[in-house]
């Protein structure tokens, strides 16, 4: 058995078919294609991402689906075909993941996804990492580890994190902006939304690939409904300083193009929102500025006995959160505490 995650989306099947960078693998699906629709048979695509190595996943097919035809194009790239029903499924091996796109019929593509379920866990969140300013870019899945509980934030006044994240994305207004210290609980509150919420999120830590109009256009028409710009201090300051960013935010968040299922979420150090363009923090356009600040005492014991953990540092005032998931480790210690 070969354990991993996998993600999937479902849609009808797109006008250009096969895989637009093989010619021989574009031939073959759009012949099996062509033979299905002069069938008259109804035709749908499920794309998965599987988290396995490339041998696992090679293992895993050729002992899964011995029967049928395999094609091989590349050593970790291919197709595996049913024959009789023009069913067939394409992959694409990387590293640490493969991509499966499964073409056929409604009852081949539930078969196969029970199929893959009984070796992989399902995964329908992902990270769409834009790395550099032509647009390239991977997807990772969304760590669910370390996820938020509501004793982080007690500056929400008693709203749960999960009444908070379904106003935010019910809502009209498509920015949510998170201000304050580094170690707050910023990120991982962010990593709590997409997991309450099943979402996958577009994110880029590289100013110069905002610089570009393509990011956001492909953000709009994309699947994805969700931007993520962390430490964005200097993206978000005034136009008046000389931000030349600022206005592409603006037309995201309700402006000429914007759509109000569209969400961007920004995170900043900045100590103020007065350090911030008020243009983006404009009711109706942002949903709320929420600040985060250090714990308490009191309330970093209430969290610790929710994680049932001790509390990290009695000398201390304040706690961060990351102090609860990034305790030091003391060698010298025998009573060292146990972080995440």
């Amino acid at each position: 058995m070969f354990k991993g995650t996998f993600s999937e989306s479902m849609h009808h099947l797109p006008a250009q078919l096969g895989s637009q960078d093989n010619s021989l693998c574009s031939l073959i699906t759009n012949n099996l294609i062509t033979q299905r629709l002069g069938n008259g048979s109804s035709t749908f695509q499920r794309e998965i991402k599987a988290s396995c190595t490339r041998p696992q996943f090679i293992e895993w097919m050729e002992q899964g689906f011995p029967d049928l035809l395999h094609v091989q194009i590349e050593p970790y790239y291919g197709l595996v075909i049913d024959q009789d029903t023009k069913n067939y499924f394409e992959y694409h091996c990387s590293n640490r993941h493969t991509t499966i796109n499964i073409c056929g019929d409604m009852e081949y593509i539930l078969g196969f996804k029970r199929l893959i379920s009984r070796d992989f866990r399902i995964d329908v969140n992902y990270i769409e990492w834009v790395y550099d300013d032509r647009g390239s870019s991977i997807n990772v899945p969304l760590g669910l580890e370390n996820l938020p509980v509501d004793e982080m934030y007690p500056w929400l006044n008693g709203e749960t994190l999960a009444s908070f994240y379904d106003r935010f994305m019910q809502s009209s207004a498509n920015i949510l902006l998170l201000i304050g210290p580094p170690g707050t609980g910023k990120t991982t509150f962010i990593r709590g939304l997409l997991a309450h919420t099943q979402s996958s999120a577009m994110v880029t830590y590289d100013s110069s690939v905002l610089n570009r109009d393509s990011v956001f256009s492909d953000f709009i028409d994309g699947d994805t409904d969700i931007m993520v710009i962390e430490d964005s201090d200097t993206l978000l300051q005034s136009r008046s300083e000389g931000n030349n960013m600022m206005f592409r935010f603006l037309n995201v968040g309700d402006g000429l193009i914007s759509s109000k299922h569209k969400k961007m979420i920004f995170s900043t150090n900045l100590p103020s929102i007065n350090d911030i363009d008020p243009a983006l923090i404009r009711p109706g356009r942002c949903f709320d500025v929420v600040k985060f600040e250090p714990l308490t005492i009191r309330q970093s014991q209430k969290l610790a006995d929710k994680l049932g953990k001790s509390m990290p540092n009695e000398k201390s005032n304040t706690f961060s959160i990351a102090e609860f998931f990034n305790e030091p480790i003391n060698t010298a210690s025998v009573n060292r505490k146990i972080g995440f």
